[in-house]
């Protein structure tokens, strides 16, 4: 990292070229398709969501400890995941939710 606190252009994403939406009812668990040869998903939510790759994701509401739970994405965090052999990313949110992903190949 630059001593200015400024990351290098190199740090930084490529600009996506591919990038869907999906407009979530509360509490409604859908499927996304990964497209072919993609192999980053960049995900965010403007609410907090859950993600899971090739099965069911859940609003968590009890304990989970075998290894089931979804993956917690914070409302306005991206994050970036590998999707190689993944077939489809599962989410859902506690509340209506608008979800931007950002796929590089």
């Amino acid at each position: 990292m630059a001593t200015d606190g400024i990351a290098p252009i190199t740090e930084f994403y490529p600009l996506a070229a591919y990038v869907d939406h999906r407009a979530l009812a509360a509490n409604v668990e859908e499927t996304h398709p990964v497209p072919n040869n993609k192999k980053v998903l960049i995900i965010i939510s403007d609410i907090d969501l859950y993600i899971r790759p090739d099965a069911t994701a859940a609003v968590p509401s009890a304990d989970v400890s075998d290894g089931t739970g979804s993956i917690y994405v914070p409302a306005g965090a991206a994050r970036a995941f590998s999707v190689k052999g993944v077939a489809s990313v599962h989410m859902i949110a506690g509340a209506t939710a608008k979800v931007t992903m950002e796929w590089l190949a």
